[in-house]
């Protein structure tokens, strides 16, 4: 019982230790690479850019492609050790532009037209329900707290769709704000506009 105890927490410390190692080479790297593309940045040679673009567009590949490989490999031996090699190889070894010549650059062209309609039509949802979440925010509000006024659709009494005159026995379009001037006067002042 205790030393079964003791070797699962050595097993799990040991991983925890694997996977810190791995990040922090892993982090190195990237900063390493960062720093070559700020250089690069300074530099006349264009070559180097274009090198350093590669590797990015590479990387945010894997690091998408980590979200399920996470969750799936986690468990497997030497999975961090085998995460590592792979950010030195595309890094240190211009690994990045092999695999980039190799098999990105020729899938990616064959499917560029598919990949953009995705990435256009996946842009036009996301902005869609960004639009709707103020909306579901209020309508939230307005069932938590009563008496909050709901929009008035396409209603000329408003202000970014909340009724500026909420009473019902104003007249519509009877507006006090800074763009109009009430002819009737502050209470106990004159009546007349011009003396206004």
């Amino acid at each position: 019982g205790a030393g079964l105890s003791v070797l699962a927490d050595a097993s799990k410390l040991a991983n925890l230790m694997r996977a810190f190692f791995s990040r922090l080479v892993i982090r190195a790297i990237l900063l390493y690479v960062g720093w070559k593309s700020f250089k690069s940045l300074k530099s006349e040679c264009r070559d180097d850019d274009a090198q350093h673009l590669v590797f990015w567009f590479v990387y945010s590949i894997m690091e998408f492609l980590e979200v399920f490989a996470d969750v799936i490999l986690f468990w497997c031996p030497f999975y961090y050790e085998a995460k590592m090699a792979l950010v030195v190889y595309l890094g240190l070894f211009n690994g990045a532009r092999t695999l980039y010549r190799r098999y990105l650059f020729n899938f990616l062209s064959a499917h560029e037209g598919e990949i953009d309609r995705g990435l256009k039509e996946m842009i036009e949802s996301v902005e869609k329900k960004a639009n709707d979440i103020p909306r579901k925010i209020m309508q939230r509000f307005r069932e938590a707290i009563p008496g909050i006024p709901a929009p008035v659709e396409g209603g000329k009494d408003t202000k970014e769709g909340i009724p500026i005159n909420p009473d019902s026995e104003a007249p519509a379009g009877k507006v006090v704000s800074d763009h109009t001037i009430d002819t009737n006067g502050p209470p106990g002042g004159p009546t007349n506009q011009e003396e206004w």
